[in-house]
């Protein structure tokens, strides 16, 4: 396995992270997740501006990199690791340099590395999910909260309870017990042919898909809207979605002992799958 790593492509049992390492020690950066198809990224575009947004506020220097820069390192990994087919491509951000608290620059390193996807495209699955509900930790929201931050622990704990409890994925709740998001998704809830999806101010992370989602929905007249979703809306819903970058619309089979529907899912699936198609053919 090769990774990108702070410059240069090295075989993955190469890399020593350094007792120094601003990401290993205090979770300084952030990360994106991203689906990749024959050396190509749809999307990646939006990925970088959620990123150096988060950097931004986290006051890491931008680096030297844009699209096509981003686009030929994960390539060149892809080849080198024999995935060139499908990939899931991990760009990590952090800050370089050591210090305490109080960084002793804000100069940026990334790393990105590229793993196999099998069987992957962007129609909607048979099988549904079982969800499950993780509330011991609230996710607060700050200015952080939007992005993917390199300190995860309320995921990571809401994981292990995920895989006790045999779920397939689990919902995280804001302080007002309403929902965030999930582990690895954004949530969705559809009632009498409305979407609802947790507005960003709930606490949730602004996912690169529910923004391509939002975009979708709203091109093909689907009324959709971004709002408070409590517990006891989501379950009286006919259906619930997860989306992420990597899988796009997943649907809820199972969640609180009641079995929800997929009519809408199937459909919206359908035009995502296009949608990425015609973004991958124009990269």
């Amino acid at each position: 396995m090769f990774i990108f790593d702070n410059g240069d492509i090295i075989p993955l049992k190469h890399s020593n992270v350094s007792p120094h390492n601003r990401s290993f020690r205090y979770g300084d950066g952030l990360f994106e997740t991203m689906f990749m198809e024959e050396g190509r990224i749809p999307f990646l575009d939006k990925h970088l501006s959620r990123i150096e947004r988060g950097m931004q506020i986290l006051k890491i220097e931008i680096p030297n990199w844009n699209v096509n820069l981003i686009t030929n390192i994960s390539r060149e990994l892809s080849v080198l690791n024999a995935v060139e087919s499908k990939a899931k491509v991990r760009l990590m951000v952090y800050r370089g340099g050591e210090g305490l608290y109080t960084p002793q620059h804000n100069q940026a390193n990334f790393l990105i590395e590229c793993n196999a996807l099998t069987k992957h495209d962007f129609r909607l699955k048979k099988k549904g999910m079982n969800l499950g509900i993780y509330a011991e930790i609230p996710k607060n929201y700050t200015i952080l909260s939007p992005f993917k931050t390199n300190n995860a622990l309320p995921y990571i704990l809401a994981g292990i309870y995920k895989k006790i409890h045999q779920k397939d994925e689990c919902i995280l709740f804001n302080q007002h017990a309403r929902v965030a998001d999930a582990i690895y998704h954004n949530v969705w809830g559809i009632s009498d042919n409305k979407v609802m999806t947790p507005a960003i101010s709930e606490g949730g992370v602004a996912g690169v898909m529910r923004a391509v989602l939002l975009e979708l929905l709203q091109e093909h007249k689907i009324e959709v809207v971004e709002t408070e979703l409590p517990l006891e809306v989501l379950c009286k819903c006919e259906e619930i979605w997860l989306s992420n970058a990597v899988n796009g619309i997943e649907w809820v089979d199972n969640f609180e002992g009641k079995n929800y529907q997929n009519k809408l899912a199937i459909r919206v699936s359908s035009l995502l799958a296009k949608k990425v198609m015609e973004k991958l053919n124009n990269s």
